[in-house]
């Protein structure tokens, strides 16, 4: 029987980090949930704050065998600060012939650093890239991704990709607007040359939102109930319904479970549904 891979495993064999700590803030962040239940710090606030691990251990990091694509990173985001540190372990993951998923909410100049540092190394049939974007209004971008590039740069990132030529593809998981998910998913397409476009939900909301509830209340409740009114099984449907058709669409496992639940089948990429 195949493996059943959810989560970063429907998108890659190994995952690879280089740092504790995103200055992006995202509140909805699974990795900073786990550090406060690891107690690995001490406030929610503390995770914005980004330390290197030491150069050995980045380095045996991205030494470590597997088979297939190592997504990078998985916990944090590249920007100027870890861009140099970044690029040697890609460098060092393509050398051992692996494939490296490059995940982010990408800034312009920090995603040109890593293009040109591998521009012309006939790399492109194992460097990828997959740009994060989950919604369209900079005024919800602003509340639940505070720190993070804008859209706008996210999608003149996408344009600097397609010059370069680079494999991409857009992650818009967790889905923060689904009202505008067709608009946002034909978008996207355009960059893409029939690259793929996941859709996914905001798992675990309540856990990974709870020390935001609790810190800022008075927008945190109206955010959270509004991304749960959209993550019902009805919502879900509808959503399918106006992105089915776009090209290179596809489903995260969090989709799937709920349209299965009503009788509708989708597939991943590679398999039949």
């Amino acid at each position: 029987m195949a493996e059943k891979r959810t989560g970063t495993r429907e998108w890659s064999d190994v995952s690879l980090n280089i740092q504790t700590g995103c200055r992006n803030g995202c509140v909805y962040c699974y990795a900073r949930q786990a550090a406060l239940r690891r107690r690995l710090i001490a406030r929610p606030e503390d995770w914005t704050q980004e330390y290197l691990v030491a150069p050995e251990v980045r380095r045996a990091r991205a030494r470590r065998s597997a088979r297939g694509v190592t997504m990078f990173p998985t916990t944090h985001d590249l920007n100027a600060a870890n861009v140099e540190a970044a690029i040697e372990a890609i460098r060092l993951c393509l050398d051992a012939g692996r494939r490296v998923l490059v995940v982010t909410k990408p800034d312009y100049q920090t995603t040109y650093r890593i293009c040109e540092a591998f521009d012309g190394a006939n790399v492109a049939d194992r460097l990828a890239f997959r740009v994060t974007v989950t919604g369209m209004d900079e005024s919800i971008r602003r509340v639940w991704e505070p720190q993070a590039p804008t859209y706008q740069e996210r999608f003149e990132v996408l344009g600097m990709l397609q010059w370069y030529d680079y494999p991409r593809s857009v992650s818009m998981e967790p889905l923060l607007e689904p009202e505008v998910a067709e608009d946002l998913a034909r978008g996207a397409a355009h960059f893409l040359n029939g690259g793929q476009i996941w859709i996914g939900l905001l798992r675990k909301l309540d856990e990974r939102t709870a020390w935001w509830r609790m810190s800022d209340p008075d927008v945190a409740v109206g955010e959270i109930e509004r991304i749960r009114r959209w993550q019902t099984p009805e919502a879900v449907l509808k959503v399918y319904m106006h992105t089915c058709g776009v090209r290179g669409i596809w489903y995260k496992d969090s989709y799937r479970e709920v349209l299965a639940a009503q009788g509708v089948l989708v597939g991943t990429p590679g398999e039949s549904p």
